[in-house]
């Protein structure tokens, strides 16, 4: 027998492949404990299992989890999802709607997150009453043998009735035998099939055991994966600080040969200059004879005249050479200057919010470049985002953990060097929180390089919400978010960060009550879509 005819299936699909990119092997357990009645049927549970194809793909049909023709239960109720697969997800739950065309866990946003999710086995639970006597199960090999002795039993008798007629007494005490022999055989079988009946219970709960220990293994799997990318990512880091180091080696070096090349091109100048004054002084001497004998010597004085104009072109050479040597060293200063991966502000700026920019003045720009990370004294980690000139460069602020908040002043003076980009954050149980301060009534996060808690208080209302830095795609990023009414001088307004319909139940509105506490959890894919968790007031 099939399925009620009137209850909707959905197909539901997914891919999974590693980070290689080859198929991955297992398969997609879907369990929901509700109990249905839709069309006169009472429909049990019973988990559905969509094992992946040669190219790590599965498609199955599961019937809706909202479908207007079920009679129990008259809300909607979801599916939990177990990833057996290498390096899967934790567990989690999914609606599938009625009216869906068709789910792709790719896409699909959990019901809860993650976190939520209970995956480990709590205390043993005390021991129920005794339930009502089953029906009488199928005969096992030793009822049957029980039973067939019984029959012997009474053939026996019966022969033993059939050669004693002239003896009554000695018939009715075979027929009493007999009896005696079949009802031992009746307990034999009930025993057996109480046996029969706590082995297969026994055999449930093996069962039961078994899949909690698949999904603790499974967890351990996950945690082990994401612990060897985080290692694999400070192992590329540290590549990076090694070559940076390297870099600037042999800047320096550069730096060092120009200046000791401008040193002795300024020896040169010198040398030259002296030889064009003891030139000057010979050529001098030279027309002073001439002069003292130009009347009778018109050769003589061709010849000083030749002198004196060897002179000043020796002059002008030893001039040349003097400025050749003040434009070495020049070039070796600003070599030297450039080989220096670091610098100082010389005029106070203001931090702007997460995401936002701001030109700021420094000493020296020849070193940087458009999308270099940097590390700046007081105000913490900012990307390159243009050069304007030798002096001037604009940066955007990364809004990490640690960085000055909005609006604060860095003054001048401050250090800046080379920085880097903040890694994947590792599995933890220990989530930091920071303070979410809203500028202007507009919310800012950094998805992928911010915090993963946040806590905001209001003090004015909030209007609008902006993400920053999105998961790539096939991914989501999920936050959770505190919000508390302000205590007195409110109640403030908080604008739902959901797009679109993203919220169960409705579009979540804070509550207006004095010091009311909410959590919200949001699910942030790659296109910037915001799906809101609220867990309603609970302080």
């Amino acid at each position: 027998m099939s399925l009620p005819a009137d209850w909707a299936m959905v197909p539901v699909t997914g891919t999974f492949v590693d980070r290689t990119g080859s198929p991955c092997a297992g398969s997609v357990v879907f369990i929901s404990p509700q109990v249905v009645v839709i069309d006169g049927v009472i429909v049990v549970p019973r988990k559905i299992v969509a094992s992946l194809d040669v190219d790590g793909h599965f498609s199955v049909d599961l019937p809706s989890t909202n479908d207007p023709d079920m009679v129990w239960p008259n809300t909607q109720w979801a599916y939990t999802v177990y990833e057996r697969i290498a390096g899967g997800r934790k567990p989690y739950a999914i609606f599938v709607p009625y009216n869906s065309t068709g789910i792709d866990l790719a896409m699909v946003s959990p019901v809860v997150p993650p976190p939520e999710l209970v995956t480990s086995q709590g205390p043993k639970g005390d021991k129920g009453p005794k339930g009502d006597k089953g029906d009488i199960g199928d005969v096992t090999p030793e009822a049957q043998a029980a039973a067939d002795a019984a029959a012997a039993s009474q053939a026996a008798a019966a022969s033993s009735a059939a050669a004693a007629s002239s003896d009554s007494s000695a018939a009715v005490t075979a027929a009493s035998t007999a009896s005696s022999a079949a009802s031992a055989a009746v307990s034999a079988a009930n025993t057996a099939t109480d046996e029969a009946g706590i082995a297969t219970d026994q055999a449930a709960a093996a069962t039961t055991q078994a899949g909690i220990a698949t999904t603790q293994a499974d967890d351990a799997s996950t945690s082990a994966t994401a612990a060897a990318g985080s290692a694999s990512d400070a192992s590329t880091s540290a590549t990076n600080a090694a070559a940076s180091a390297s870099t600037a080696t042999t800047q320096a070096g550069n730096a060092a040969t120009s200046a000791s090349a401008a040193d002795s091109s300024a020896s040169t100048a010198t040398t030259q200059a002296n030889n064009a004054s003891t030139s000057a002084t010979a050529a001098a001497g030279s027309a002073t004879a001439a002069a003292g004998s130009a009347t009778s010597a018109s050769g003589s004085a061709t010849t000083a005249t030749t002198q004196a104009s060897n002179a000043a072109t020796s002059a002008t050479n030893a001039a040349n050479s003097a400025s050749a040597a003040a434009t070495s060293a020049a070039n070796a200063a600003a070599s030297a200057q450039s080989s220096k991966a670091t610098t100082t502000t010389t005029a106070n700026f203001t931090q702007p919010a997460s995401g936002a920019t701001v030109s700021v003045t420094v000493v020296n720009t020849a070193w940087m470049t458009p999308g270099q990370a940097l590390y700046v004294a007081t105000g913490g980690y900012y990307t390159v985002s243009s050069i304007t000139d030798t002096t001037h460069v604009v940066l955007t602020n990364l809004g990490y953990l640690g960085n000055a908040a909005p609006a604060t002043t860095i003054n001048s003076g401050a250090f800046i060097g080379a920085g880097g980009i903040r890694g994947l954050q590792g599995n933890s149980l220990n989530r930091p929180v920071a303070t979410l301060t809203p500028v202007s009534g507009v919310a800012t996060i950094n998805v992928t390089t911010g915090a993963e808690v946040y806590v905001l208080t209001l003090s004015a209302n909030v209007t609008s919400w902006v993400f920053n830095n999105l998961p790539a795609a096939g991914t989501v990023a999920e936050i959770r978010i505190k919000v508390i009414q302000a205590a007195s001088g409110g109640p403030y307004t908080c604008a739902s960060p959901a797009t679109a319909i993203n919220t169960p139940g409705g579009a979540w509105v804070n509550s207006s009550a004095a010091g009311a506490v909410e959590s919200i959890g949001l699910a942030i894919d790659s296109a910037g879509t915001v799906a809101v968790f609220p867990s309603g007031v609970y302080a």
